[in-house]
């Protein structure tokens, strides 16, 4: 979904300029139209990748309860802690899809969360409307970690 819209924003503007040169209009106004097409590609595009911070950082607030049955670093050049947790017990646990999760930049969440895999926890979290690429894969950063067990 990422780099189906980093296409429309990247090439919308190289399309229009590609047709409006096509037309024979002046040079003036192919650049003055061209140069509108990047501000406005850029307007979507500087939120969505992160520069400034992400869209809405407390979308949503809560907390949930759980088995932590994951917890790994991913990235190539931002590296971030992703987990998931089981939110249900017995037979049922299997059918549910878990509940995925990321924490950035956090020592002492990253610790405790740590010695509490394979236990039951309740992570409190906050969720991001669009949240920036460097700081997880998923919407949800956790803001703290209270094992229950």
């Amino acid at each position: 979904m990422s780099i189906l819209i980093f296409i429309i924003i990247v090439l919308s503007p190289l399309i229009y300029y590609l047709i409006i040169w096509r037309n024979d209009y002046e040079i003036e106004q192919v650049f003055f139209a061209f140069g509108i097409s990047v501000l406005i590609a850029l307007f979507f595009f500087i939120p969505y990748f992160g520069l400034f911070g992400g869209l809405v950082e407390n979308y949503s607030q809560g907390e949930r309860q759980g088995y932590l049955v994951k917890y790994s670093e991913v990235g190539v050049i931002f590296k971030t802690k992703e987990g998931e947790m089981q939110l249900g017990t017995g037979n049922m646990a299997s059918l549910q899809e878990p509940f995925k999760f990321s924490v950035y930049n956090n020592d002492e969440i990253n610790m405790k969360i740590q010695e509490s895999i394979g236990k039951k926890v309740k992570l409190k979290y906050k969720q991001w409307l669009l949240q920036p690429f460097r700081r997880g894969e998923s919407d949800y950063e956790i803001t703290s970690v209270e094992l229950l067990e």
